[in-house]
């Protein structure tokens, strides 16, 4: 989901996602099995619908933070390996390779959400305005089109950076400086959202996560730190990435924790140590993004069975429904990465 992180390739080459191959080969499989941990948060995140534990739905709001800061950081590191790419040549491969599938599944959603507003719950169908050519079909798919405009102003920025060997480390204080800007300043206020959800909204809330991995990316040494694969960098990593966790959890929802925690988590993701741990996961650790645009889907089939049977809300149910979606959202994405004309369809 720049190249893309979306794929979360080793090698940023563009390619569709497989489990077999050269393609493993390619892959870096660590970061691939936490991006696929980040998608199963954002399905927790989306499935409670009870009183009782709708409170724990935070716990999965880091997701997006993570794939944000991410997508800026192999976007750099395509760049390092492929320094003569125009923007041209990159703008036109990432509109065809992230906007298409996104109108794709826009259209798709509507469709399942006008039907089951048709058939089951009688409301009336899902009003459609300019905002979903930003926002999509769904409340999920807004980041396909950020983060293609991210990565479209990120490209000569990046490029400017790294042309020039002295000037990262300043510039990489001003992305740092600015993310911590928006988690402390006070977010503007946003127009409210019906059917659709407010993309510049959401946009905001993931911009520090996009300027942090953005200084990252232009940060030799930390990297050069992270992926040395030391366990007490990881444990670090993942202790801050627990301790935002548990803030959103006492403290509610906040800017700051759901970036720090998305950013925290990248940094696991990066200085994860290799090993053939990584192949007993290959399977289904390439299939992270594919469980994050179909997810909604799956949970709206269940939750459509549910009424129908005349379930009544609880927590056994959404504890019920999110296992299921976990597990028929990777059976479904793994059919698309496995279908040759419908892999396109996850970036």
């Amino acid at each position: 989901m720049c190249s893309l992180s979306l794929d979360g390739r080793a090698t940023i080459a563009p390619g569709y996602d497989t489990a077999s191959g050269a393609d493993l080969r390619s892959r870096d499989l660590g970061f691939d099995s936490v991006r696929l941990l980040a998608s199963i948060a954002i399905v927790w995140a989306h499935s409670p619908r009870s009183d009782q534990i709708m409170w724990l739905q935070v716990l999965g709001v880091f997701g997006t933070s993570f794939f944000a800061a991410a997508s800026v950081y192999f976007l750099a590191q395509g760049l390092r390996r492929d320094a003569d790419r125009t923007l041209g040549r990159y703008a036109l491969s990432r509109a065809r390779r992230l906007y298409v599938p996104f109108l794709v599944w826009s259209i798709v959603y509507l469709i399942f959400r006008n039907l089951c507003r048709a058939l089951i719950t009688h409301k009336p169908t899902v009003q459609v305005t300019a905002m979903n050519l930003l926002a999509g079909g769904e409340t999920h798919l807004w980041f396909l089109p950020f983060i293609l405009i991210v990565c479209l102003v990120a490209f000569p920025l990046l490029r400017f950076a790294l042309a020039r060997p002295h000037r990262p480390a300043p510039i990489a204080l001003a992305f740092a400086v600015g993310g911590l800007l928006l988690v402390v300043l006070p977010p503007p206020r946003f127009a409210p959202e019906s059917d659709t959800v407010n993309f510049w909204r959401c946009a905001y809330w993931a911009m520090p996560s996009v300027l942090w991995g953005l200084a990252i990316a232009l940060s030799d040494d930390v990297i050069r730190q992270l992926r040395d694969g030391a366990p007490r960098t990881t444990l670090l990593a993942a202790g801050i990435t627990v301790t935002c966790l548990a803030l959103l959890v006492t403290d509610g929802l906040s800017i700051y924790g759901k970036n720090i925690a998305g950013v925290a988590c990248m940094l696991v993701a990066l200085s994860l140590p290799r090993g053939n741990w990584q192949r007993s996961i290959a399977p289904i650790a390439t299939l992270g993004f594919g469980v994050y645009l179909v997810h909604p889907l799956v949970l709206g089939v269940l939750r459509a069975g549910s009424q129908l049977v005349h379930l009544h809300p609880g927590p056994w149910l959404d504890l019920t429904h999110f296992a299921l979606a976990v597990g028929f959202s990777l059976a479904l994405a793994r059919l698309i990465q496995q279908t040759r004309w419908l892999r396109w369809l996850v970036p």
